[in-house]
């Protein structure tokens, strides 16, 4: 009698431990479900954050082209001075390299 008690409370016991397991794996799906679609979400707002300010992009990327133009085909005394085209001298490469790694960082 004594055996088939204990015997009984083992698989009890089983039972209870793979009741256990079930529900914490259960738990376990359910927590990955929800960070997925909380990172989803971040994603999609960052996404939606860059993609609102790609007209401001766009309106700075034209007005530096301009200015760019400007300092680099004008004869105004800033082109002029010599510590700027000492600075700058007339490469543009290096300029609109300098204005992408701004952008870069401000839409960062």
């Amino acid at each position: 009698m004594r055996e088939a008690r204990e015997k009984i409370e083992r698989e009890e016991a089983a039972k209870a431990e793979a009741a256990r397991i079930e529900a914490e794996r259960i738990e376990n799906e359910e927590i990955a479900a929800r960070l997925k679609k909380e990172h989803d979400a971040a994603v999609a707002a960052e996404l939606a954050r860059i993609e609102a300010q790609r007209p401001d992009m766009e309106r700075a990327s034209r007005w530096f082209a301009a200015q760019l133009s400007g300092l680099l085909d004008s004869e105004s005394p800033v082109i002029a001075d010599t510590d700027v085209l000492a600075r700058f001298g007339k490469d543009r490469e290096i300029l609109e390299s300098a204005f992408r790694a701004v952008a870069a960082r401000w839409v960062a």
